[in-house]
C-alpha cells in the first residue's frame, strides 16, 4: 500500500504544479477503477434537531418519509413563489441530514431556511467544511 498520498495521486491521474494539484489528465490510468476527483465547488448544510424531518419535509421537494437512514436523494428548495434556489442531494446520517450542493449556493440556502427554522425544535441549518 503506498503511504506518500501524492504518489497515489499521481497514480490515479492527478496533476501537480509546484506542488499543487491542478487538474486531472484527460486518460484515466485504469478504467473502471477507483476515481479521484476535487469537489472543491461542494458544499455541504448540515440540518439538525428533534423534528429535522418533519421541517425539511415542508422546505424541500424530497419526500423526507420515505429517505431512510444511511440513504440519499436528490432534490431542489423553492421560494413561496415556487422558483428553484437551489438543488441538492440530501444524505440522511441518522443525527442529521447533509444537503451536498453547489458551494455558492450555500449562503442563500441557510439564509432561507433558517427563516423558518425558527419555527422548529431544530438546530441553525449550518453550512459544514
Amino acid at each position: 500500500m503506498l503511504t506518500d498520498w501524492k504518489t497515489y495521486l499521481s497514480t490515479q491521474g492527478v496533476v501537480f504544479n509546484d506542488g499543487q494539484l491542478t487538474g486531472f489528465s484527460q486518460t484515466p490510468t485504469q478504467l473502471n477503477a477507483n476515481t479521484v476527483s476535487v469537489l472543491s465547488k461542494r458544499a455541504l448544510v448540515s440540518v439538525a434537531g428533534t423534528d429535522r424531518q418533519k421541517f425539511l419535509q415542508g422546505q424541500i421537494s424530497t419526500n423526507m418519509l420515505q429517505l431512510g437512514e444511511l440513504h440519499h436523494a436528490t432534490g431542489v428548495a423553492c421560494s413561496p413563489k415556487g422558483r428553484m434556489y437551489t438543488s441538492f442531494r440530501v444524505l440522511n446520517t441518522g443525527e442529521r441530514y447533509l444537503l451536498a450542493m453547489n458551494s455558492t449556493l450555500t449562503e442563500t440556502t441557510v439564509e432561507t431556511l433558517n427563516k423558518y427554522a425558527v419555527f422548529f425544535p431544530v438546530s441553525p441549518c449550518n453550512p459544514t467544511t
